[in-house]
């Protein structure tokens, strides 16, 4: 009798079409603002985490990715604040999670003449 043991430990192979989606975005993009790249890796599922440095090459990413504007969040939590979106590649497949840290919050402005309810 032969046990079949499966493991629900994710391998490397599985992170292989996320590779090759840095890889051809380098290849057919190669002007792109190098980002800080993440993969995680969960049975069944990976992700990949593209961490633009500023807003600019966050929008560079964004277009070059095919990713819709209207689903960017602004996120903050009082201190910092960042630009987060979460799509499939068209191309690949592959769930990617865009985002750019340390964007500068900005304080409204009363408008003169303006009252504002409390």
């Amino acid at each position: 009798m032969t046990t079949q043991i499966t493991s629900r430990t994710p391998d490397v192979g599985q992170m292989r079409f996320a590779l090759d989606v840095i890889r051809w975005y380098s290849i057919h993009f190669p002007e792109l603002p190098a980002p800080y790249v993440t993969l995680l890796a969960h049975p069944g599922h990976t992700a990949l985490g593209i961490q633009a440095p500023d807003q600019a090459a966050f929008e560079m990413w964004r277009e070059a990715l095919e990713f819709d504007a209207e689903n960017v969040e602004l996120t903050g939590n009082g201190t910092d604040s960042w630009l987060r979106l979460e799509q499939k590649t068209p191309k690949f497949q592959v769930q990617v999670q865009l985002t750019c840290h340390q964007i500068p919050a900005v304080a409204v402005r009363p408008v003169e003449g303006v009252e504002v309810a409390a």
